[in-house]
């Protein structure tokens, strides 16, 4: 797998924990809510204790899935840290780390490094070529 995919893959793995973690939040605005009317006072039998039953089973399983996904999510980043600092090229692994982890663009690169934009792109290239060889001889 390339570098790219690597990052969409975190990418996708990031959007889906929040959304995720945003679903806990609306069970635990439903859970206030069901909790808030359940009182000590005499009154008809309520589905509140099935729907509070059923929301904190739920919010459980959505957390045990976050905890999954967060681990995959580290696994990744942990290959391609490793991944980087395997690069024989330091030069290399600072346009990497640029790249990717500080998103810097091309010209902004070119400023720090004092290429011209053909020449960092060239040099772009070599990186990441370098990188996806060493991850994918890692799977």
């Amino acid at each position: 797998m390339s570098i790219e995919r690597y990052l969409d893959h975190i990418e996708s793995i990031d959007s889906l924990i929040k959304d995720k973690e945003d679903l806990i939040k609306v069970y635990d605005a439903e859970l206030e809510n069901c909790t808030s009317h359940l009182t000590d006072m005499p009154r008809q039998e309520s589905s509140c204790k099935d729907k509070l039953n059923s929301i904190t089973c739920d919010k459980i399983k959505v957390k045990d899935e976050i905890e999954l996904k967060k681990n995959e999510l580290e696994r990744i980043r942990l290959k391609i840290d490793s991944s980087i600092n395997a690069m024989d090229n330091i030069f290399y692994q600072n346009i990497i780390t640029k790249l990717y982890y500080h998103k810097l663009s091309t010209k902004e690169m070119c400023k720090i490094f004092d290429y011209k934009e053909a020449q960092m792109n060239r040099h772009i290239d070599k990186a990441k070529r370098s990188l996806n060889v060493i991850l994918n001889d890692r799977k």
